[in-house]
C-alpha cells in the first residue's frame, strides 16, 4: 500500500505543472471552447493509455473536461485512472477545477485544486492540454 500512496503523489506531480505554450493554436478558435470534452489521447496513445512512473504504472482510463465561458471561464476535469505496483492495483477518480482564459487559440489553465498553471490550445475541434509529464487531447 505504501507504493500506491507514493504513486498517487507521483501522479499528482506528473499531471500538474507549468509548461510552455503549445504550437499549432488557431486564431479565434477559443469561441467554441464552452461545453463537454472527452479525453481521446494521452501522450499520443489512445485510451486507456499507460505510462510508467518509477515502479508504478499509471493507466488513464477516462477524463471529461467541462468548460464554461467564451474567452474565459471555469472548468472541471474528472479523471479516472488505475495505479499498479508490486502486483496490486487500485482504480481512482480525481477532480480538478479552476479557471481558464484564451486568446488567439491559446488557453491558460489556472488549476485551483493544485495551484498549478499550464497551457493548451484549441485547434481543429480539439483542446490540447500541455502539462509537464503529459499532453492530453480532448474532443467533443
Amino acid at each position: 500500500m505504501r507504493s500506491l500512496a507514493v504513486a498517487v503523489a507521483a501522479l499528482a506531480i506528473a499531471c500538474a505543472g507549468d509548461s510552455t505554450s503549445p504550437s499549432g493554436a488557431s486564431p479565434n478558435a477559443n469561441a467554441t471552447v464552452s461545453g463537454v470534452w472527452n479525453l481521446q489521447t494521452m501522450n499520443g496513445a489512445v485510451l486507456p493509455a499507460s505510462r510508467v512512473d518509477g515502479e508504478v504504472t499509471v493507466t488513464m482510463i477516462s477524463a471529461v473536461l467541462t468548460m464554461t465561458g467564451t474567452n474565459s471561464g471555469s472548468y472541471r476535469e474528472d479523471m479516472t485512472y488505475r495505479l499498479a505496483a508490486e502486483g496490486s492495483s487500485v482504480t481512482m477518480s480525481q477532480t480538478a477545477f479552476g479557471t481558464w482564459a484564451a486568446s488567439a487559440g491559446v488557453i491558460t489553465f489556472h488549476d485551483q485544486t493544485s495551484s498549478d498553471t499550464y497551457r493548451g490550445s484549441v485547434s481543429g475541434g480539439n483542446i490540447t492540454e500541455v502539462r509537464t509529464a503529459a499532453t492530453m487531447v480532448y474532443s467533443r
